[in-house]
Order: C-alpha cells, then structure tokens, then sequence
C-alpha cells in the first residue's frame, strides 16, 4: 500500500507546476500563432489563476495590508505626475481615441497579465522560507514569468549591453516580491494593479523619452526609494506583540500627511481626466503675447466639430510634438493655424483626426520648471548635477528611516 503524500510536499509540488505553467503559457501565441494562439493563452492563463487560488502566498508575515499596499502606490503614481511637472507631460492620442470595446479588451489581457504574473511570484515565494531567499527567488521569477522566451533574450541582451537598463525592472521587482513577503499577495497585486493601471491607461503621463539613460537612473533611485519605505516602515509582524514599537502622537500624524497629499493629488488628476482637461507646457515664443514661454496651458479634449475660428487648440505635428495655435481658417481638409506672434498663418493643414483639443485657460510662468530641467538635461553639466541631487536626496531618505526612526525596542530580536 502505498504511503500518503504529506501535504506540505503536496502543496509544493503545485506551486513548481503553478511556476512551470506561468512561464510556459505565453509561449504558446508564439507556438500556435495568428489569432488562435492568443485565444487559447488567454483561455488557458485565466483558468490557471483560478485554480492556483488555494496554494498562493496569502498573508505574507502579516506586516501590512491591502491598505498599506494601496498608499504605496498612490505615493508611487504622485512621484511620476510630479515628474510630469518637471519633464512636461506626454499625450497618449492612442489611449485618449480608444473605444470602449477596445478598453474592455486591453484592459482584461491586462488583468489576466498582472494577476498571472504575481500568482506566479507568490507561489515562488511560498516555496521557499527565510526572508533573503525568498527575496531573490521572488525577484527573478517577476521578471522572467509572464514572458515569451523572445522577451526573455531581449532582457539578457541588454543586461549585456546597458546594465543600467535593467535597473529599474529589478528593483520594481524587487519592491513586489517584499510585499509578497511582508502583506502577501493581496497587498502586492493591489499596488501593481494600481501602479501598472496607470501606467499603462493614463492618457498623461511624464515624457521621459528624450531623458535615455537618465530616466533609468532616475527610475532606479525612485524605486529604491520606495523599497527603502517598505523595508523600514513595519508597523506589525506576524507573532509579534503589537506593542513591540511605540509610536508618539506626532509620528502618527506625520506618517499619515503623504497619503493625503498622494490622494488629493491624484484624485486632482482623475477630475481633470473626468472632465477631459490636460495640461501642456508652452515652450516657444509663438504664441505671444496670449501665451509666453513657461505658461501652462489646460486643453479640453474637444471635437474639431465645436471649435471656430479664432479658437486655439493643440494637435499634433510630425507625428509626435503638440503644437499650440489659433485658428485662422476652416476648409474641407481641416484647419489653417497661426501663431499669435506671426503675420502669416502656418504652411499646412492641420487634419481633424490631428487637432488634441481647445484651449481653455491657462497659468502663466508655472512650467518654468519643466523648460529648465528640459534645457539642463541637454549638457553633460546639467544630467550630471541633476543626478547628484537626485542621489543626495535618496541617500537622505536612507539616512532618514536608518537613523531617525522613533521606535522603543521593547525586546530584542530579529525581523527575518
């Protein structure tokens, strides 16, 4: 008679083909190809969720919680808007100009992709105990599940030829796997829907395009940032009395002000994109004296239907810049458009499917910032002073949680 499997050995079993499987299934739109290969996977992806439901990580080693894991993200999703401020914003004509079918659909591939990947990274971390190896694992199979074996090459490559490349994905990584490990998988799937989420649907978002390099050492300092806060922001372990820190009055408050100020801001941005109202930076002189350099200008996304002569409006021009100028005449093909600053009207036409939208107000000089920092990060002198700030306020942040932190060790111990 043959002897039962103990369910530990079990459940680890399931979780090594829970991994196998999330690594394989993308693979297969690649095996079977056209329309029918990416059917099956996102039949087959879906149903491997489901049924790795009982076997995931749950409640890490109960640190944190949903919330916790919420207000990270908000945080993380103001630093970026912020930056938008800084570096201008990007407009995502694609995602503003999708329909409500194609959202629905991109939207749930995006579902079945986040909740595929962490299913598939808390099932690593519930393989293996001790907090650094779990750590490790947890990092590597984030970056690896999920991808096709063609992703996956392009990742080694550019390790090879750009290591800094592959910074920021790894400490994003990173930060994911020590939710897991701290909230489990609730908190880390609720702070990569809402980071990713606006990432990936946000009409606006930083234009980092013309940053290179420096963006990914300006994402890499900002993730480490964000890994640092987790790491040394434990209010509560698993096992642990409640009273293991003492928290004065003052620290409450304090630790509550960035999460208020991370949800106005952001709730700021949602009423804007409820009311389809985005903000641009005026760069150039030719719209003087109506808009000068470093204005911020607020465009309604309008219909080329309802704008008239005389009216300013953003579009695109060569496929990529926003352009901000009146309209000086509507015909067949679409519209004529003149700087305030010129006598004679543009050398072009202006299609309806290019006009972004109308202007309807403005705040003068408060983009100032964003040409500065633009202008700097075209020298070598700028990009390098920038990053040393950059450095010296995460340094600051380190030294911060490492040495100011206002606990009362009430017993000695360890966390990990």
């Amino acid at each position: 008679m043959l002897n039962k499997v103990p369910r530990h050995v079990s459940v680890k079993l399931i979780r090594i083909l829970i991994i196998i499987f999330t690594l394989l299934i993308p693979n297969v739109a690649i095996l079977i190809g056209g329309i029918a290969g990416s059917l099956i996977t996102y039949i087959i992806w879906p149903t491997l969720i489901i049924l790795s439901t009982p076997y995931i990580y749950r409640s890490g080693i109960g640190a944190m919680d949903a919330y916790k894991g919420f207000s990270i993200g908000l945080i993380l999703i103001t630093i970026f808007i912020a930056l938008g401020f800084v570096w201008g914003f990007n407009l995502r004509v694609n995602l503003i100009r999708l329909s409500p079918t194609s959202f629905i659909i991109s939207f749930a591939i995006f579902l079945i992709q986040v909740i595929g990947i962490e299913v598939g990274r808390s099932a690593t971390v519930g393989l293996v105990k001790g907090f650094w190896i779990r750590m490790i694992l947890g990092t590597l199979s984030g970056l690896f599940l999920g991808s096709t074996i063609y992703v996956t090459m392009d990742y080694f490559l550019s390790a090879t030829k750009t290591p800094i490349s592959i910074l920021p994905s790894l400490l994003y990584s990173m930060i994911l796997t020590s939710l897991h490990i701290l909230g489990g998988f609730k908190v880390a799937i609720t702070f990569r829907l809402l980071v990713d989420g606006y990432m990936r649907f946000s009409p606006i978002v930083a234009n980092t395009g013309e940053l290179g390099m420096v963006w990914s050492g300006f994402q890499s300092m900002i993730y480490y940032g964000v890994l640092i806060t987790i790491l040394y922001s434990i209010r509560k372990l698993r096992g642990v009395s409640k009273d293991l820190f003492e928290f004065s009055k003052l620290s409450k408050l304090k630790r509550y002000i960035p999460e208020a100020i991370s949800l106005i801001l952001v709730i700021m941005v949602l009423l804007t994109l409820h009311f389809k109202i985005i903000p641009l930076v005026i760069i150039s002189g030719s719209m003087r004296p109506t808009y000068d350099v470093g204005d911020i200008v607020l465009v309604a996304l309008h219909s080329p239907c309802d704008i008239e002569v005389g009216d300013v409006i953003a579009f695109i021009f060569g496929g990529k810049e926003v352009v901000v100028h009146r309209i000086y005449q509507i015909t067949k093909e679409g519209f004529r458009t003149k700087g305030d600053a010129y006598i004679n009207p543009d050398p072009f036409i202006v299609r309806r499917e290019s006009v972004v939208g109308k202007v309807v107000g403005h705040i003068p000089k408060l983009g100032w910032v964003t040409i500065v920092f633009r202008e700097g990060l075209k020298s070598y002198e700028g990009v390098i002073g920038v990053t040393l700030i950059a450095l010296l306020i995460i340094i600051g942040i380190s030294m911060r949680f490492m040495r100011r932190r206002k606990f009362k060790f009430k017993r000695s111990g360890t966390y990990w």
